[in-house]
């Protein structure tokens, strides 16, 4: 919610976030359960405007990519993509 909101993300790098949004590219991750980190993370994008704004972009850009439409409209293409029968 908060990369399609275009709001940098500061969290923890667990699940898939990693390969989501890469760590200093689309946000900035820590380890689960280390709050000093966060707080860190959230003080340096507080102080660094046009890292925030680089950040929330780059995982605004990622958000856009995987919205449900544009998921589902892959998996069609791939079921289309089966359901042809093979050429002679």
């Amino acid at each position: 919610e908060y990369a399609a909101a275009s709001v940098p993300i500061a969290a923890s790098a667990s699940g898939e976030l990693p390969a989501l949004f890469p760590h200093k590219q689309a946000a900035l991750l820590h380890p689960a359960g280390n709050p000093r980190k966060l707080a860190r993370h959230i003080e340096r994008l507080r102080e660094n405007p046009e890292l925030a704004v680089r950040l929330a972009r780059a995982a605004y850009r990622t958000a856009r990519a995987h919205t449900w439409d544009r998921l589902a409209a892959r998996v069609v293409r791939a079921a289309q993509t089966l359901a042809r029968p093979p050429s002679p």
